[in-house]
């Protein structure tokens, strides 16, 4: 007998375009919070 309640997620072929769109957002946030690091990394 299987008693467990595990179900399948979706994975990066299966997820619809909005997926895509708050991958793509994250994305460039994560480009430019590095970007400014660096920024403040070569003025000290």
């Amino acid at each position: 007998m299987n008693d467990d309640n595990l179900i399948a997620l979706p994975t990066c072929e299966t997820t619809e375009s909005s997926s895509d769109a708050l991958s793509e957002l994250i994305r460039r946030g994560a480009r430019h919070i590095i970007a400014e690091a660096v920024d403040a990394e070569l003025q000290v």
